[in-house]
């Protein structure tokens, strides 16, 4: 396994929050200039659209004046809701292919693979062993993000300064989510991508802010999930998070 390193933690301030917040548009630049990430983006992107049109149709929903359009809007957007979530489930299912974009973006940035490709593994005793290990972190990883948005929602309510700390926490948990995939794939343990983030803190504050701010406009979030992939996966080859060299981070 590879242990995490952290000695370009040093990136200035201001530099680290630019980089951080260009990430997920520089993701987007790069998935558009290079088509053959296009097979591997294609599934979550056109479920993405599917998600960002019921985003866009519960919006435009009205406010019903009489009791019965009231009730009639309501139940639409019920329906809307439960479509969403629907939606949602798929875009869970197709992970293995946000990974695997990743993995491609790591490729041709010139990063060295993580051990053979997982087919040459497939049932064998450490790809199950690995695959245990993976699940667990992932558990471990999921449980911390529901904390920090369970804290950031309720924290909200305070008058003032609530919001001001809730959104540095979503922040952080949404950024968290997407410079995941690059370790995960080394198999680091939720306390080394944790002291990762401690490390390179304002980079990945501004990335995550920045995903989560694009996440809550009506029919954009959900077109988002390949760039912001991606844009983890090239933030995390120019801050040089892990010991590779890439020679082609500037996507």
């Amino acid at each position: 396994m590879n242990h995490p390193t952290h000695s370009s933690g040093t990136t200035p301030f201001f530099q680290a929050l630019v980089e951080g917040a260009t990430a997920p548009f520089r993701g987007l630049l790069y998935l558009a200039s290079h088509r053959e990430l296009w097979p591997y983006a294609a599934a979550p992107f056109l479920l993405g659209l599917v998600w960002s049109g019921i985003s866009l149709a519960e919006w435009s929903i009205p406010a019903g004046e009489a009791w019965w359009s009231t009730a009639l809007w309501t139940m639409l957007r019920w329906f809307l809701e439960a479509g969403i979530l629907f939606v949602q489930l798929l875009i869970a299912l197709t992970a293995p292919l946000l990974d695997l974009l990743g993995e491609e973006t790591e490729e041709q940035l010139g990063i060295r693979p993580q051990g053979p490709p997982f087919w040459k593994e497939l049932f064998s005793l450490q790809f199950i062993r690995r695959s245990l290990s993976v699940a667990f972190e992932a558990g471990k990883l999921l449980a911390f993000k529901l904390l920090l948005f369970g804290i950031a929602a309720i924290v909200a309510l305070i008058p003032v300064i609530g919001p001001w700390i809730a959104w540095p926490l979503s922040g952080v948990a949404t950024g968290l989510d997407f410079v995941d995939y690059p370790l995960a794939r080394r198999n680091w343990t939720l306390r080394e991508k944790l002291d990762a983030v401690r490390a390179y803190w304002p980079a990945v504050l501004a990335f995550g802010l920045i995903v989560f701010a694009l996440f809550e406009i009506p029919g954009l979030g959900g077109i988002l999930l390949p760039p912001a992939v991606i844009g983890g996966t090239l933030l995390v080859a120019r801050l040089g998070v892990l010991e590779y060299s890439a020679h082609d981070s500037r996507g």
